[in-house]
Protein backbone atom coordinates (compact mmCIF):
# COMPACT_ATOMS: atom_id res chain seq x y z
CA UNK A 1 0.00 0.00 0.00
CA UNK A 2 1.44 3.47 -0.97
CA UNK A 3 1.74 6.24 1.78
CA UNK A 4 -1.19 8.16 -0.32
CA UNK A 5 -3.60 5.29 0.25
CA UNK A 6 -2.63 5.07 4.13
CA UNK A 7 -2.91 8.07 4.72
CA UNK A 8 -6.44 8.35 2.34
CA UNK A 9 -7.60 5.57 4.52
CA UNK A 10 -7.06 7.12 7.82
CA UNK A 11 -8.43 10.31 6.69
CA UNK A 12 -11.93 7.88 5.72
CA UNK A 13 -11.25 6.60 9.08
CA UNK A 14 -11.19 10.04 10.76
CA UNK A 15 -14.65 11.62 9.10
CA UNK A 16 -16.57 8.70 9.10
CA UNK A 17 -16.55 8.33 13.11
CA UNK A 18 -19.30 8.23 15.46
CA UNK A 19 -20.81 11.91 16.15
CA UNK A 20 -21.30 10.68 19.45
CA UNK A 21 -18.93 10.22 22.04
CA UNK A 22 -19.70 7.83 25.14
CA UNK A 23 -18.00 6.46 27.62
CA UNK A 24 -19.29 4.16 31.10
CA UNK A 25 -19.01 6.69 34.26
CA UNK A 26 -17.45 4.52 37.02
CA UNK A 27 -19.92 3.15 40.05
CA UNK A 28 -18.12 2.12 42.73
CA UNK A 29 -19.26 -1.59 43.79
CA UNK A 30 -21.46 -1.97 41.16
CA UNK A 31 -22.60 -5.44 41.85
CA UNK A 32 -21.90 -5.29 45.36
CA UNK A 33 -19.40 -8.36 45.39
CA UNK A 34 -16.63 -5.62 46.88
CA UNK A 35 -17.43 -6.28 50.91
CA UNK A 36 -16.35 -4.90 54.31
CA UNK A 37 -13.14 -5.93 54.78
CA UNK A 38 -13.21 -6.77 57.85
CA UNK A 39 -16.74 -7.40 58.17
CA UNK A 40 -19.61 -9.28 59.71
CA UNK A 41 -21.12 -12.12 57.42
CA UNK A 42 -24.31 -13.69 58.51
CA UNK A 43 -24.65 -17.14 57.03
CA UNK A 44 -28.15 -18.16 59.01
CA UNK A 45 -30.40 -18.04 55.98
CA UNK A 46 -29.83 -20.76 54.43
CA UNK A 47 -27.69 -23.43 52.58
CA UNK A 48 -24.43 -20.82 50.84
CA UNK A 49 -26.73 -17.63 52.33
CA UNK A 50 -25.54 -15.03 53.03
CA UNK A 51 -25.59 -11.19 54.58
CA UNK A 52 -24.08 -7.76 55.82
CA UNK A 53 -25.84 -4.99 57.69
CA UNK A 54 -24.80 -1.92 56.74
CA UNK A 55 -25.04 -1.13 60.45
CA UNK A 56 -22.34 -3.31 61.41
CA UNK A 57 -20.45 -2.83 58.39
CA UNK A 58 -20.63 0.14 55.66
CA UNK A 59 -21.34 -1.28 52.39
CA UNK A 60 -18.07 -0.31 50.30
CA UNK A 61 -19.05 2.65 47.99
CA UNK A 62 -23.29 3.08 49.01
CA UNK A 63 -24.55 5.28 51.68
CA UNK A 64 -27.69 3.62 53.60
CA UNK A 65 -30.51 5.39 54.91
CA UNK A 66 -30.95 3.35 57.50
CA UNK A 67 -28.41 0.69 58.10
CA UNK A 68 -29.90 -1.50 60.24
CA UNK A 69 -32.14 -2.39 57.38
CA UNK A 70 -29.85 -2.41 54.25
CA UNK A 71 -27.01 -4.50 53.46
CA UNK A 72 -25.46 -6.65 51.02
CA UNK A 73 -27.24 -10.50 50.52
CA UNK A 74 -25.85 -13.92 48.83
CA UNK A 75 -28.94 -15.45 48.23
CA UNK A 76 -26.77 -19.14 48.06
CA UNK A 77 -27.62 -19.61 43.77
CA UNK A 78 -24.03 -20.58 43.61
CA UNK A 79 -24.08 -23.02 46.17
CA UNK A 80 -28.04 -24.32 44.69
CA UNK A 81 -30.05 -23.04 46.84
CA UNK A 82 -33.00 -21.14 45.10
CA UNK A 83 -35.18 -20.35 48.42
CA UNK A 84 -35.25 -16.91 47.26
CA UNK A 85 -33.65 -16.38 43.72
CA UNK A 86 -33.40 -18.33 40.42
CA UNK A 87 -30.46 -16.67 39.41
CA UNK A 88 -27.82 -13.79 40.30
CA UNK A 89 -27.27 -10.84 37.76
CA UNK A 90 -23.56 -10.51 38.39
CA UNK A 91 -21.31 -12.99 40.76
CA UNK A 92 -22.98 -14.09 43.78
CA UNK A 93 -24.26 -10.83 45.71
CA UNK A 94 -26.24 -8.56 45.78
CA UNK A 95 -27.64 -4.92 47.28
CA UNK A 96 -30.72 -5.06 49.34
CA UNK A 97 -32.80 -1.82 51.10
CA UNK A 98 -35.75 -3.07 53.25
CA UNK A 99 -37.59 0.11 53.48
CA UNK A 100 -35.05 2.57 52.77
CA UNK A 101 -32.52 3.28 50.07
CA UNK A 102 -29.26 3.29 49.07
CA UNK A 103 -27.31 6.46 47.45
CA UNK A 104 -24.18 6.79 45.81
CA UNK A 105 -22.81 10.01 43.81
CA UNK A 106 -21.07 9.32 40.83
CA UNK A 107 -20.16 12.51 38.99
CA UNK A 108 -21.36 16.13 38.24
CA UNK A 109 -23.41 16.41 35.01
CA UNK A 110 -21.98 17.67 31.98
CA UNK A 111 -23.79 19.83 29.28
CA UNK A 112 -24.99 18.29 26.11
CA UNK A 113 -24.07 14.90 27.22
CA UNK A 114 -27.16 11.95 27.85
CA UNK A 115 -26.76 9.49 30.64
CA UNK A 116 -28.44 6.09 30.85
CA UNK A 117 -28.56 3.88 33.95
CA UNK A 118 -29.13 0.41 34.19
CA UNK A 119 -30.05 -1.63 37.04
CA UNK A 120 -31.10 -5.46 37.64
CA UNK A 121 -34.04 -5.64 39.77
CA UNK A 122 -34.99 -8.91 41.48
CA UNK A 123 -38.09 -10.08 43.35
CA UNK A 124 -37.69 -12.75 46.01
CA UNK A 125 -39.88 -15.59 46.06
CA UNK A 126 -40.81 -14.84 49.94
CA UNK A 127 -41.96 -11.43 48.67
CA UNK A 128 -44.17 -9.46 46.70
CA UNK A 129 -42.37 -5.97 47.06
CA UNK A 130 -40.07 -4.60 43.86
CA UNK A 131 -37.72 -1.84 44.39
CA UNK A 132 -37.39 1.01 42.57
CA UNK A 133 -34.68 3.00 40.93
CA UNK A 134 -33.66 6.31 40.05
CA UNK A 135 -31.12 9.25 39.02
CA UNK A 136 -31.24 11.95 41.90
CA UNK A 137 -30.18 15.25 39.72
CA UNK A 138 -30.86 19.02 41.51
CA UNK A 139 -33.35 17.72 43.15
CA UNK A 140 -35.05 16.16 40.90
CA UNK A 141 -36.01 12.28 40.66
CA UNK A 142 -35.52 10.51 36.62
CA UNK A 143 -37.07 7.05 37.89
CA UNK A 144 -36.14 3.72 36.20
CA UNK A 145 -38.52 2.14 34.46
CA UNK A 146 -38.51 -1.89 33.07
CA UNK A 147 -40.77 -4.39 33.13
CA UNK A 148 -42.31 -5.70 36.82
CA UNK A 149 -39.53 -9.32 37.08
CA UNK A 150 -41.34 -12.34 38.24
CA UNK A 151 -40.78 -14.09 41.76
CA UNK A 152 -37.43 -15.43 42.07
CA UNK A 153 -35.78 -13.74 39.28
CA UNK A 154 -34.27 -10.29 37.54
CA UNK A 155 -35.73 -7.54 35.18
CA UNK A 156 -33.61 -4.46 34.16
CA UNK A 157 -34.69 -1.64 34.71
CA UNK A 158 -33.75 2.13 32.73
CA UNK A 159 -33.82 5.45 33.06
CA UNK A 160 -32.40 8.28 30.79
CA UNK A 161 -31.55 11.98 31.41
CA UNK A 162 -30.32 14.74 29.07
CA UNK A 163 -28.35 17.56 30.57
CA UNK A 164 -29.38 19.32 27.06
CA UNK A 165 -32.82 19.96 28.62
CA UNK A 166 -31.82 20.94 31.32
CA UNK A 167 -28.98 23.68 31.39
CA UNK A 168 -29.48 24.70 34.96
CA UNK A 169 -28.39 21.43 35.88
CA UNK A 170 -24.83 21.33 34.58
CA UNK A 171 -22.42 20.59 37.15
CA UNK A 172 -24.74 19.58 39.98
CA UNK A 173 -24.25 16.02 41.39
CA UNK A 174 -25.33 12.88 39.72
CA UNK A 175 -26.91 10.37 42.45
CA UNK A 176 -28.09 7.04 41.86
CA UNK A 177 -30.82 5.97 44.22
CA UNK A 178 -32.20 2.79 45.13
CA UNK A 179 -35.29 2.26 46.53
CA UNK A 180 -37.62 0.12 48.82
CA UNK A 181 -40.73 0.79 50.41
CA UNK A 182 -41.46 -2.09 51.36
CA UNK A 183 -40.17 -5.48 52.38
CA UNK A 184 -37.57 -5.94 50.52
CA UNK A 185 -35.94 -4.13 47.06
CA UNK A 186 -32.85 -6.38 46.13
CA UNK A 187 -30.36 -5.00 43.34
CA UNK A 188 -27.77 -6.01 40.61
CA UNK A 189 -25.29 -4.87 38.17
CA UNK A 190 -25.66 -1.17 38.57
CA UNK A 191 -24.37 0.98 34.97
CA UNK A 192 -24.09 4.32 34.33
CA UNK A 193 -23.44 5.96 30.77
CA UNK A 194 -22.38 9.11 29.80
CA UNK A 195 -23.10 10.24 25.86
CA UNK A 196 -21.86 13.40 24.77
CA UNK A 197 -22.76 14.93 21.49
CA UNK A 198 -19.66 17.26 22.32
CA UNK A 199 -16.41 15.40 21.00
CA UNK A 200 -13.15 16.02 23.15
CA UNK A 201 -9.90 17.81 22.60
CA UNK A 202 -8.18 14.34 21.45
CA UNK A 203 -10.92 13.94 19.18
CA UNK A 204 -10.96 17.11 17.36
CA UNK A 205 -7.56 16.80 16.69
CA UNK A 206 -8.16 13.18 15.34
CA UNK A 207 -10.73 14.41 13.02
CA UNK A 208 -8.33 17.40 11.90
CA UNK A 209 -5.77 14.77 11.01
CA UNK A 210 -8.55 12.83 8.94
CA UNK A 211 -9.08 16.34 7.07
CA UNK A 212 -5.40 17.19 6.36
CA UNK A 213 -4.79 13.34 5.62
CA UNK A 214 -7.98 13.80 2.70
CA UNK A 215 -6.70 16.75 1.71
CA UNK A 216 -3.04 15.52 0.86
CA UNK A 217 -3.83 12.49 -0.81
CA UNK A 218 -6.49 14.14 -3.08
CA UNK A 219 -3.20 16.70 -4.01
CA UNK A 220 -1.67 13.47 -4.97
CA UNK A 221 -4.16 12.32 -7.45
CA UNK A 222 -3.65 13.24 -11.15
CA UNK A 223 -6.06 13.49 -13.74
CA UNK A 224 -7.66 10.75 -15.62
CA UNK A 225 -6.05 12.07 -19.11
CA UNK A 226 -2.60 13.01 -18.12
Amino acid sequence: MTGRGTILRIGLVAMLGPALFGSPIMVTNFSFENLPTPGTIHDACGTGCQYTLASENAIPGWTASTPTQEGQFNPGVSSGDTTYFNSVPDGNWVGFADAGNLTQTVATVAANTTYTLNIAVGLRKDAAHVGTAELLINGNPYVALGVAPTSGNWSTFTTVYNSASHPGDVGMPIVIELISNGFQGDFDKVTLDGTSSVPEPATVAFLVTGLLGLAFAARGRKPANA
